[in-house]
């Protein structure tokens, strides 16, 4: 609870800390940003409706030297489903050190991130509800209640990371549009006795679908859409014997399960906010849109969401960038958002459809998936997360905007080291030319590699110096034709576009090496 005073504030005020709440926190607070997260839930869920985290979200947690302790506990998977046919998609040539999905339950991801963004310096509140937003032209006051009774809470901007049902986005005057459940799939948490079950299946019926995956040594979470019963109100109660027989329905056995954990419904509701920003306030992950899980891709969208905003907000709080700096992350953030909606749409489609006519269509795309290695790897490279790309400006070199794999340097590092304090990263050019353009202050701000990428591949293979914004997107580029001086002079002005005040801030209020300001 807070103690320091009785108007605790902070540059970021975010609501929620689940998964997406705590690392924009983390985020925020390399970009050098205070940060207090509140959070009405006295401790986590015993339960992780999340499980799936997809080659993108593992390269932005390696970007920050992080990855280690998830690859440590998970259960890689080489394949994932789409639709939950009985064909699955193959993962294995995505163009990424992470070629698999990795099974790890929310609640562990939750206490990794929290820890991080503990260690990063935010301040994790929790038993703090907020009930109400005020904003005006220079801040946003917070209120809500605690365990001690009423609160206030002061930020220049707040984040809603509060999920599906946002106060924040409800205070905040952003419309939440689109469609109530038109199915439900049941979902269990359960310990199997059966020798032979592997650790990630799917399959199609005349019944419904069925997927599975294994949690850990001790438990598989099995799901079942049977075409019967995917209309049931998910506040329906789920009971062990109804979830157990839905599934020998769908898959002619029960894999000797037992001992459940957890048993629930799931709705294919599907909702999105007309805008991800107001004024002061911006929503990300699950405030900002919800879909039927399909795909395990809504806690990936929701982190990448966060990626995006970070740094961003980071750089307006501490004033090197404008507030319009800002305005990109709705634009590039709600497109996404947009297409892994359609896609999930399409997928609940296919899963839906009933009768022999259903059974067809799902028979028909499976075969697909089968016999097409571009289909099935086009499907498998959006499900990654890896094909993000932000639109560039007209005039910006074709590759701005798009991800930047883990491409090794010249220098013996590569991307992800170059990117893990959290700044903009600078490839091909010299620190004493890129001082000469901007001053040697700025150097501190920044990671200069004066290398270019070793034996990199097409498309990165002609690139002779590289602007890479913090989340791991191409900001600017120039071919190798171009000198060392064109190099210095252009990434430089580059770099001023995005980050017009990062010359006149003060080097005192920094950490060594880092960007970061101290907490």
């Amino acid at each position: 609870m807070p103690d320091e005073d009785s108007h605790p504030a902070a540059d970021i005020i975010i609501a929620g800390a689940g998964p997406v709440g705590l690392w924009l926190a983390a985020e925020l607070r390399l970009g050098g940003a205070t940060v207090i997260v509140l959070e009405r839930r006295t401790s986590r869920s015993a339960h992780s409706r999340a499980m799936t985290l997809h080659a993108r979200t593992l390269e932005v947690l390696a970007s920050r030297g992080l990855a280690g302790a998830w690859l440590e506990e998970g259960v890689r998977i080489p394949t994932t489903h789409y639709a939950m046919l009985s064909s699955r998609l193959d993962l294995s040539h995505l163009e990424s050190d992470f070629p698999f999905v990795l099974f790890i339950p929310q609640v562990r991801t939750e206490e990794l991130l929290e820890q991080h963004a503990i260690d990063t310096g935010a301040r994790v509140l929790r038993g703090v509800e907020v009930t109400g937003i005020a904003t005006s032209d220079r801040d946003v006051r917070v209120t809500a209640t605690g365990p001690g009774g009423p609160l206030e809470f002061t930020g220049r901007y707040l984040a809603g990371c509060d999920g599906r049902r946002s106060i924040v986005r409800e205070a905040s005057g952003i419309r939440y549009t689109g469609t109530d459940d038109t199915i439900t799939s049941v979902i269990g948490d359960v310990r199997v006795s059966d020798a032979d079950v592997p650790p990630a299946m799917t399959m199609h019926t005349e019944a419904g679908s069925f997927y599975g995956v294994r949690i850990d040594g001790a438990r598989h979470r099995l799901i079942g859409i049977e075409h019967a019963t995917m209309t049931t109100p998910r506040d329906t109660p789920l009971e062990f014997d109804e979830y157990r027989a839905a599934i020998r329905r769908l898959t002619g056995r029960d894999y000797g399960m037992h001992d459940p954990s957890w048993l629930t419904r799931v709705g294919s509701s599907t909702f999105q906010a007309d805008r991800y920003r107001e004024g002061r306030v911006l929503l990300a992950g699950d405030a900002a849109h919800v879909h039927f899980p399909m795909g395990g891709q809504g806690l990936n969208l929701g982190l990448q969401d966060a990626m995006n905003l970070g740094w961003k907000l980071a750089a307006v709080a501490r004033s090197a960038a404008p507030p319009r700096l800002l305005d990109s992350y709705d634009e590039e953030r709600a497109p996404v958002g947009r297409a892994v909606i359609e896609d999930t749409l399409a997928q609940t489609a296919v899963v839906a459809a009933t009768g022999r006519e259903g059974h067809a269509l799902r028979a028909m795309l499976s075969d697909a998936l089968a016999a097409s290695r571009e289909l099935n790897s086009r499907l498998a490279v959006a499900a990654s997360g890896v094909d993000v790309m932000y639109p560039p400006k007209t005039g910006d070199h074709p590759l701005t905007g798009r991800r930047v794999p883990n491409l090794k340097l010249e220098d013996g590092s590569d991307v992800f080291g170059l990117l893990r304090a959290g700044t903009f990263g600078i490839t091909g050019v010299t620190p004493e030319a890129l001082a000469g353009n901007l001053g040697p202050e700025v150097l501190q701000a920044l990671a200069v590699s004066p290398t270019g990428f070793a034996a990199a591949r097409p498309p990165w293979d002609t690139l002779g110096a590289t602007l890479i914004r913090p989340d791991g997107h191409l900001a600017w580029a120039l071919d190798q034709t171009y000198s060392p001086a064109a190099r210095a002079a252009d990434a430089a002005t580059a770099l001023l576009r995005w980050l017009p005040g990062i010359a006149a801030e003060p080097s005192a209020n920094r950490l060594e090496g880092t960007g970061r300001r101290s907490p």
